[in-house]
């Protein structure tokens, strides 16, 4: 038994020894062998910098940016540019507009005249007829007044709209020129309207005074001159 305690006793105390002796150098070892921190560090950097781009290609990469604060100037001289090709083109299709609708115009000014013309020979007549009958009509001079006073608004409305400058693409509005056309016109057709209304009204009075006089002249009694 003394035998075996010393074997036990004497093994122990080998193993604490290798233990003791070795397992320190193992740990240097190791240590050894492992990254420091500072090393570590330096590799993330290294890593970090080489992803990062460099200030000369953000620069350019920045430059290349639709948008950017160097674009801009560049943005408003093709935009002024479009700008005067849209006029260019605007001005083409005016122009080759441009003899249709003066023409158009003009002979919207000649038929008016025609027109106010012949209101102007139908009164005229009628008031011929009128006297050379003898006819007597109640408020005959209110009538003529109210003639008198549309023919010189229509007259002037005639002469308004004949006056309208001609469209003209050199001008700064020629949309306006011809807007300003449309609304004299439409002066006019209201004018030449109470003109027209104001003869009918003197015609048709006229009409039925000369009816009237017929009328009384058929009933009245012959006298064939024969004596029984």
């Amino acid at each position: 038994m003394n035998i075996i305690a010393k074997k036990i006793t004497l093994g122990l105390v080998f193993s604490f020894v290798v233990a003791f002796v070795c397992v320190p150098q193992l740990l240097a070892k190791e240590g050894d062998e492992r990254e420091s921190p500072e090393s570590t560090n330096t590799v993330v950097e290294s890593t970090l910098i080489k992803k990062e781009m460099p200030e000369n290609e953000l620069e350019s990469e920045q430059r290349d940016i639709p948008g950017s604060a160097e674009d801009n100037p560049d943005r408003e001289a093709r935009k002024e540019v479009g700008r005067e090709k849209l006029e260019s083109r605007k001005k083409a299709v005016c122009q080759n507009r441009q003899e249709k609708i003066n023409s158009a115009m003009t002979n919207v000014g000649e038929r008016s005249q025609n027109q106010f013309d012949r209101i102007g020979k139908i009164y005229e007549a009628t008031v011929v007829f009128y006297n050379a009958k003898g006819l007597s009509v109640a408020g005959y001079d209110e009538l003529v007044a109210k003639v008198n006073s549309a023919k010189a608004a229509a007259e002037t409305a005639a002469q308004n709209l004949q006056s309208t400058p001609k469209l003209s693409c050199d001008s700064d509005g020629p949309k306006a020129d011809v807007q300003a056309f449309r609304n004299k016109r439409l002066d006019k057709v209201e004018a030449f309207g109470s003109y027209r209304d104001a003869v009918k009204a003197f015609v048709k009075t006229v009409r039925e005074a000369a009816k009237a006089v017929e009328s009384a002249d058929s009933v009245k009694p012959t006298n064939d001159g024969g004596t029984n």
